[in-house]
């Protein structure tokens, strides 16, 4: 890629970018309607990726969150061509008024950020597979932070939880305290009292203020085992906490079913007065409370092909203070593959939730090698557990950590600074 060039335009970028006090990029407010409404994203708001030279592996994408996403993947002959047609495009946005937000590289990938309006790209190059991927949503749903992490006296503590298995051997959920005094929730476990009531007395327990901050709560996919304890929460504690964002990629997370014990997670936002709703891509970071969040996959890595189950379609991100920690979620043997050829040694983390709890289907031992993690977090029952400890990667990468900690022994809290 043309140094000279992404300089100019990160240049003219950081002139655009308003300085805010609370280092947070405004959103522009484009509708009227409930936190969880959003614009749709048209023809008209997408431009179109490049064209000249090379082909097009897909035209649309419909991640169906609300059914506006676009995705369109290209493939190029060569690397030269690839790099080329990326650097057209880019220059061609530039022009044409976007504001780059964000561009890194990581490995064979580079990241773009970019908004425009009422609407957000996401592009993606791909040095060794070729290809340039372009993501459009809504950029209601697209808050990038730009925090100065050290500006924070508290320190960051991950706590584990002891998610109720009394009905079930699986179920997730984890709590941060960030930097701020605030927290991050991640999952939460069933629709049941238990676990909503044990993120409640976490978030009492924790908490610096008499009306406890959750800024971010993170569902990574649609299973209800990772995404019933929010619609119990919110059903319970909404007016005794304060809720900045949920968020989630997956469009099944707020699909309307019929079965009222997997109650739609917009019925559920909308219990938090002014929460708003974030829909993370690939390459995606987040700071908040002192604390970064980086999304490492996403279901819109399949396009075009299809996921073979809705665990790989869960996301895998990183919660990084003075230690970092890898969510693997629910990831299966297909994600999987995609995250160690997209990051390979750079997947290294200090703590790693091991995937799909502990099951043999989960992630890969390629994905554990390169995450080579001290601590692991198993997220099962005692039952589970022993039926898998001697099976599969979890169980290879459980034998090779320093310390493993498994949910059903109870809460447990990690300091991550």
């Amino acid at each position: 890629m043309n140094k000279r060039l992404i300089t100019l335009i990160l240049a003219a970028a950081l002139a655009l970018l308003p300085v805010l006090s609370s280092c947070e990029r405004e959103i522009p407010d484009e509708t009227a309607d409930t936190p969880a409404d959003t614009a749709a994203v048209t023809d008209e708001t997408a431009p179109a990726a490049p064209a000249e030279g090379i082909e097009a592996l897909g035209q649309t994408f419909s991640r169906p969150l609300d059914g506006d996403a676009q995705a369109v993947v290209r493939k190029a002959g060569s690397r030269d061509k690839l790099l080329a047609a990326a650097e057209e495009y880019l220059s061609s946005l530039s022009a044409d008024g976007w504001t780059l937000l964000d561009s890194r590289e990581s490995g064979r990938l580079t990241f773009y950020c970019l908004s425009k309006d009422y609407t957000a790209l996401h592009i993606t190059v791909d040095k060794t597979a070729k290809t340039l991927r372009v993501v459009t949503d809504s950029a209601k749903r697209n808050v990038y932070t730009i925090d100065d992490k050290t500006r924070y006296t508290g320190t960051a503590e991950l706590i584990q939880l002891a998610n109720d298995h009394s009905t079930s051997d699986v179920g997730m959920g984890y709590v941060i305290l960030l930097r701020d005094g605030t927290f991050a929730v991640i999952d939460g476990g069933h629709d049941c009292d238990a676990d909503a009531d044990l993120i409640w007395s976490v978030l009492k327990e924790k908490s610096r203020a008499e009306k406890p901050k959750i800024s971010l709560w993170i569902l990574s996919h649609a299973h209800g085992d990772h995404t019933g304890a929010f619609v119990r929460f919110a059903s319970k504690y909404a007016d005794k906490t304060e809720l900045g964002a949920l968020c989630a990629n997956d469009a099944r997370v707020f699909t309307p079913v019929n079965n009222e014990k997997q109650r739609t997670g917009n019925e559920a936002l909308k219990k938090f007065t002014g929460a708003l709703r974030l829909a993370p891509q690939t390459g995606d970071r987040i700071t908040v409370g002192g604390v970064e969040f980086e999304f490492l996959y996403t279901c819109a890595d399949y396009y075009p092909a299809t996921p073979g189950c809705l665990n790989d379609t869960a996301m895998v991100f990183r919660v990084s203070a003075e230690k970092s920690a890898l969510f693997l979620t629910d990831i299966q043997t297909d994600a999987a593959a995609f995250l160690a050829g997209m990051y390979g040694e750079r997947l290294k983390s200090d703590i790693v939730q091991l995937a799909h709890h502990g099951y043999a289907n989960g992630a890969s031992d390629s994905v554990y090698g390169f995450v080579s993690a001290d601590v692991c977090l198993w997220p099962s029952s005692s039952s589970l557990y022993e039926n898998y400890k001697n099976k599969g990667p979890a169980a290879t990468a459980a034998k090779s950590a320093k310390q493993v900690y498994l949910a059903a022994d109870g809460n447990v809290s990690i300091p991550l600074d």
